[in-house]
């Protein structure tokens, strides 16, 4: 894996749970370790690699999960995912939806810890996130607008979450 996209850009994210060490799961294992993981609230992830792509789809979702299941879990595959990929797909039913690039899926993760404080403030995560997601057609930025305004561009990532992404790619496959 190149080097710019490893954790060490970040050490005051380093953890020393196990289950937290970076590129901890091979991209093999990745889907079994989401579909048993706690954090997935249940819901079933099919992972699959395309030439240099990684493809994510969401093929069942619990009526009790909550909304951003989703997106914790591609901030834990870009923490815990070892292997080489140009970028992550979300996909639904074998239809890409949305791309990001592998290094910011990484720069994301490697800043993400779960099950107790210490990471990067996840709100902030999550403007990032929806500032670099692409529309998978294109390749064009999906969401436009973003000006620096703390509070206007975190309120445009949540009403695109909210109004677009979750229902596109997540609550497609809810029960």
């Amino acid at each position: 894996m190149p080097a710019e996209t490893d954790c060490t850009k970040w050490p005051e994210f380093t953890a020393p749970e196990p289950y937290l060490k970076p590129q901890s799961v091979s991209m093999n294992q990745i889907q079994n370790y989401l579909n048993a993981s706690e954090s997935s609230e249940g819901v079933i992830f099919d992972v699959e690699r395309k030439g240099r792509e990684l493809w994510l789809d969401i093929v069942y979702v619990p009526a009790d999960a909550t909304v951003i299941v989703g997106v914790r879990s591609i901030f834990q595959i870009g923490r815990l995912i070892d292997g080489d990929f140009d970028s992550i797909v979300f996909s639904d039913d074998g239809q890409g939806l949305y791309a990001l690039p592998e290094p910011m899926l990484r720069e994301l993760g490697c800043q993400f810890i779960w099950g107790r404080e210490g990471g990067q403030n996840p709100i902030y995560l999550i403007r990032v996130f929806f500032q670099n997601l692409r529309d998978f057609e294109n390749g064009k930025l999906a969401v436009s607008g973003f000006n620096g305004s703390l509070l206007g561009d975190t309120g445009r990532a949540m009403s695109y979450h909210n109004e677009v992404f979750a229902p596109k790619w997540i609550l497609t496959a809810l029960e």
